[in-house]
């Protein structure tokens, strides 16, 4: 469930700050639509993304150790 969660932050993340970079239109990206970002929407991209890789990474971590077990 953990890498779901990352793969639709990543997607979110990288899908936002190409969004913004080129031209910012209003579009299905979640940091277009957080009033408390406007203005720092490539660097909550980027944090998305991030996180998303992260959240991703320990849920594969995880899966793998279960298996293991």
């Amino acid at each position: 469930m953990l890498e779901v969660l990352g793969i639709l932050m990543i997607v979110q993340g990288i899908g936002g700050f190409i969004n913004n970079w080129v031209d910012g239109s209003p579009s299905w990206f979640l940091v277009n639509y957080i009033p408390a970002l406007n203005g720092f929407e490539l660097p909550a991209s980027a944090a998305l993304a991030v996180a998303g890789f992260v959240i991703a990474g320990i849920g594969e971590r995880s899966r793998k150790q279960r298996k293991a077990a």
